[in-house]
């Protein structure tokens, strides 16, 4: 999970970064591919500094179980391959 400070529209050709978060993530994602890692889909919360603690941690908790979803598709089709 990444916390980002900006709130949605911060991010993207109008906002204040640019750019997408996704496409500041860009480099970590072929990194993984140049490995022969598998890469998850990213997952962020916008405005992270102006949620309180009970925020963040249902939001961490919906992204565990969206992770562990993700965990068993990849082991799902790793184990495919042998």
């Amino acid at each position: 999970m990444l916390c980002v400070g900006l709130p949605q529209n911060g991010y993207g050709p109008d906002g204040y970064n640019k750019f997408g978060v996704a496409e500041f993530l860009r480099p970590l994602q072929q990194t993984a591919a140049l490995c022969s890692m598998g890469y998850l889909p990213p997952m962020w919360m916008h405005s992270a500094v102006a949620v309180d603690d009970a925020t963040i941690a249902r939001f961490a908790d919906g992204d565990k179980s969206d992770a562990r979803a993700a965990q068993r598709r990849i082991e799902a089709k790793a184990s495919s391959l042998t």
